[in-house]
């Protein structure tokens, strides 16, 4: 970890002395009230002490220094000052309060914590508090053991992840005085010089509750724990004796995650003349058995397993690109390429029997035939690399032409039949044949290749030897990569018929979560919330449409389902019940075999399904009709061999749904331990759910555990993973249409001034007339500094979810007076209904508690009078320039048939102010799609093509 200057380190030592002089008693009284003047703070002798001592915290911290940026004191113009205790008496001259400073300090956040600045005015409005351990440092199960000064002890492993990212290492405590953290190090024993000799250091540079690592190195491995006391000195209050109230987090080993590797030494690039030689040297990092493996070209060089690659007896065919994979039995690292040039020119005679041997003249003689490597004799998998070569000798120019031939060898007959598969193609030019192994399709399970030499002086032609290369259902590594990563999350919270299916309070936040996740996996995500049958079927084909065989998808459901035996039947917003409605259940629930044929058919790289619902058993009337729903509808459900489905829970139980009392937000249990996992690039999704299940049954009660058991089923044949990386960063057309039909940037131009940041923005004035004290909206250039009052902006920002939108503002209030005290801003959802999502705390029980209210379209005339429950309002507030508190949500826009239409109202308690006009705007949802269709598949594609 890296420390920080010499000079932060003797300011944190300077402010330690000024707070262990300082006595904090055991009172339970505080030594001043929020509402204390900082007048009679600064010269009433009873807080002689306190006030002299919080000057001095002041002016060694330098923290009047940041406080210039106070909108509240430049408002006040409190701005001359050169020290601390200038800018506390210009402020107790204005009638400033103790809280009045500490509300300026947090919400500018210009003194965030740690400040000893805060921490002081703010313990001295408390009494004297216990130091209590709130969170310990979090850790795995698992611990070491070491001897430290003659006694054993355990330390709890920690692991890092070695990367781009920065690494925290937390603990938590309470108690007044604040408390302060003392980290203690110990660095990890060098490889191979292991040490007896044990003793703590000390981290100077840091008091904060957290160690931070940006980024974490191997050399940040080692052992830590962190000393945490009060931040002033405590004694009696009775006594006057110092208090020992200090306490110690756990101990722990920090090292990196499991199978991490760093290449220490790369390979530089090297030169060398005819015949002479050469060394690459690569040398890694890890605290697990390193191995490595050297490569030219891409083509594996067999045998060449160390750190050093020796070349020698240099010719021209050495020429080319190196590089090594070091590994462990985790992970692997790619070192650089270092290439190789050899000086050498190519001989020009030979005697007359050397010329005839290697065919002068007009005929052509076979120098080398094609040959393939031991391990090719096996069945090889695709984009395994394939290298041959044909050479023959001539005195005449010669040309090479590779060609391949696709059959079936059908070996479960004696002998085997063979069949071919497709017709003979020409696929290289040349006496080399570098490529890859692909996929047969047709029923191809053998490539034969052949070459033709070919003189054109003479007419003669002359084949290789026929090679078979046998394909393998598996894919290398690299050819598992995919071109495009793709995604559909489907969440069906609000649901029509809430006596059969009640609405559900975790499905918008598990989508949302999940969202994130795929997205920091570089997949691109359609995200729906409450859809129609219709709208979900539509959601499905427009997903399949951004399908192909290099692709990965992921599919997420999270709603109300029905289950019965292995089937799943999707509940829609709309779906209901009815034991005497004759109409097809087809046509009401979506039944999963729809969903896995679709994505079956395209062939996926890689297809994930995911049905986060439940699957109990319906009511035998709804059995009955399942049944006869299935053999009127005919579905034949098709397993692609790429395919893995995750299941909620398993046949004939529910799925479960878990509240935080503290945040009032609501989360599935299966996601909770799904977002655990998924977001690991290293493992494969196989292992994903596994890990999943093994969660839920050692991390939740028992008595869940007995109604609910995640499950899923999967036919790769390989492992696969979520977090590879895309086979190439150019573009591919289904990333270019993905743009084009979600992005706001392709709609509000990043390169425009009016929609610099890729959104739309609408600015009206106010103007604000003291004398009447009335309001009035006003249009024209209100960015020009033309005498407006202020300007208030509404933001459109794209939501998470496809169909919805969110919507802000953004207030410059520009008068010289103070925005009067009433004036509220309503917004009105002309032909589009308006969701405000909020929290309130339970006086009784002290728990939070979800809220959302929506607010339908109105179309009442400008001149009726509008209600507050026509939408929601919000109150413009002094020094407030972002609003609302709570995101207000444009939702179900796939309904809309042209653009969003919204009116805004200025609200006081004498004017009901109706703005003149619509704000009006187009969103990606609206410009190709109706109802979650593609309108015209030519007008999204095109100018696309041509500038692939």
């Amino acid at each position: 970890m890296d420390l920080d200057t010499e000079e932060y380190i003797q300011r944190i030592q300077a402010l330690n002395a000024i707070k262990d002089r300082y006595e904090f008693t055991t009172s339970s009284q505080p030594k001043i009230s929020p509402e204390l003047p900082l007048w009679n703070f600064l010269r009433d002798a009873k807080y002689k002490v306190e006030s002299s001592t919080f000057i001095d915290i002041m002016e060694t911290e330098k923290a009047w220094e940041k406080l210039r940026y106070s909108k509240i004191l430049i408002q006040n113009h409190i701005i001359n000052f050169n020290s601390s205790a200038e800018l506390l008496n210009q402020m107790a001259a204005k009638n400033f309060a103790i809280s009045h400073f500490l509300k300026i300090c947090i919400e500018d956040n210009l003194l965030p914590y740690p400040s000893d600045t805060v921490s002081f005015i703010h313990d001295l409005n408390y009494g004297y508090q216990l130091l209590k351990m709130v969170k310990d440092i979090e850790s795995t199960n698992e611990k070491v053991r070491r001897e430290v000064n003659g006694q054993m002890e355990e330390f709890h492993v920690v692991y890092a992840k070695i990367g781009v990212d920065p690494v925290t290492v937390q603990v938590h405590a309470s108690g007044i005085p604040s408390p302060r953290y003392e980290w203690y190090y110990r660095p990890n024993d060098e490889t191979g010089s292991p040490t007896d000799e044990f003793k703590w250091t000390i981290l100077q540079a840091t008091q904060d509750n957290v160690l931070y690592f940006d980024p974490f190195t191997f050399s940040d491995s080692g052992y830590y724990y962190c000393r945490i006391q009060h931040n002033l000195c405590v004694v009696g209050e009775v006594t006057r004796e110092k208090l020992d109230d200090w306490t110690n987090s756990k101990k722990i080993f920090l090292r990196p995650e499991k199978g991490s590797l760093i290449i220490t030494k790369q390979p530089t690039h090297g030169e060398s003349s005819f015949g002479g030689s050469v060394e690459f040297v690569c040398q890694a990092e890890s605290f697990e058995l390193l191995s490595y493996q050297w490569y030219k070209d891409d083509d594996k060089l067999i045998g060449e397993d160390n750190q050093v690659l020796k070349l020698t007896g240099l010719t021209l065919e050495n020429t080319g690109n190196y590089y090594c994979i070091a590994s462990t039995y985790l992970m692997k690292e790619k070192s650089a390429t270092a290439r190789l040039s050899v000086n050498t020119s190519s001989p020009v005679n030979g005697t007359e029997e050397e010329l005839v041997n290697v065919g002068v003249g007009d005929r052509m003689v076979v120098k080398s035939q094609p040959e393939l490597p031991k391990y090719a004799r096996q069945p090889m998998p695709i984009g395994e690399k394939l290298n041959l070569r044909f050479e023959v000798a001539c005195g005449r120019p010669v040309v090479y032409e590779w060609m391949k031939q696709g059959v079936r060898e059908d070996i479960a007959v004696n002998p085997p039949e063979v069949s071919v598969r497709s017709s003979i193609t020409p696929i290289a030019v040349g006496r080399d044949l570098s490529g890859e192994v692909v996929e047969g399709g047709d029923g191809v399970t053998v490539w034969q290749y052949v070459c033709r030499a070919y003189c054109p002086s003479t007419g003669e032609s002359i084949f290789s030897e026929i090679v078979r290369i046998r394909v393998a259902k598996a894919t290398t590594n690299e050819c598992s990569y995919p071109k495009f990563k793709i995604a559909l999350v489907v969440c069906e919270e609000k649901y029509q018929k809430i006596s059969q299916f009640p609405n559900l309070k975790a499905t918008r936040n598990d989508g949302e979560a999940l969202i994130k996740a795929l997205q920091e996996l570089q997949f691109q995500v359609f995200a729906f919330t409450n859809l129609t049958l219709d709208q979900m079927r539509n959601a499905v084909d427009l997903f399949s449409s951004f399908i192909d065989e290099e692709t990965y998808c992921v599919f997420y459901y999270n709603g109300h389902a029905v289950g019965h035996s292995e089937d799943i039947y999707l509940a829609p917003v709309e779906a209901y019940m009815d034991e005497h409605d004759p109409t097809p259940l087809s046509q009401i629930l979506l039944h999963h075999g729809h969903i896995e044929s679709v994505i079956s058919d395209k062939n996926p790289l890689l297809g994930v399904i995911i049905y986060d619902s439940c699957r109990d058993d319906p009511k035998d009337f709804i059995k009955k009709k399942l049944e006869q729903s299935k053999q009127s509808s005919g579905y034949i459900i098709k397993n692609s061999p790429n395919l893995v489905i995750g299941y909620g829970t398993m046949p004939n139980m529910k799925a479960y749904e878990e509240n935080d009392s503290r945040t009032g937000t609501y989360i599935g249990v299966y996601m909770k331990h799904l977002l655990n996992h998924i977001r690991k690039r290293d493992l494969d999704i196989e292992t994903v759910f596994k890990n999943v299940q093994a969660d839920f049954q050692t991390l939740t009660s028992v008595s869940l555990t007995e109604k609910m058991k995640p499950e899923y089923r999967s036919s790769l044949g390989q492992k696969m993973y979520l977090g590879a990386n895309l086979r190439q960063r150019k573009c591919s057309l289904l990333q270019k249409a993905f743009f084009r039909l979600t992005r706001p940037e392709y709609l509000f131009s990043p390169f425009s001034q009016t929609s610099c940041l890729g959104r739309f923005e609408f600015p009206q004035g106010i103007k604000w007339n003291q004398d009447d004290t009335n309001l009035s909206w006003v249009h024209g250039q209100v960015s020009a500094n033309n005498g407006l009052d202020g300007v208030l902006t509404l933001i459109a920002s794209p939501s998470v979810f496809y169909n919805e939108c969110e919507i802000s503002f953004k207030f410059d209030w520009r008068g010289v007076a103070s925005i009067p005290s009433d004036v509220n801003v309503q917004v009105v959802g002309r032909n589009v209904s308006i969701l405000l999502r909020s929290k309130y705390v339970d006086k009784m029980s002290g728990v939070h508690h979800s809220l959302d209210t929506l607010y339908q379209p109105c179309s009442k005339d400008r001149k009726d009078t509008f209600l507050t429950k026509d939408g929601p309002l919000f109150k413009l507030k002094d020094g407030v320039s972002v609003y609302p508190d709570n995101p207000i949500i444009l939702v179900g826009l796939q309904e809309l048939k042209d653009r969003v239409k919204l009116l805004l109202i200025l609200r006081t308690a004498e004017q009901v102010l109706v703005a003149p006009g619509l704000v009006c705007f187009p969103l990606p949802i609206l410009e190709h799609t109706e109802n979650i269709q593609i309108r015209d598949k030519k007008s999204l594609y095109a100018g696309i093509m041509q500038h692939l």
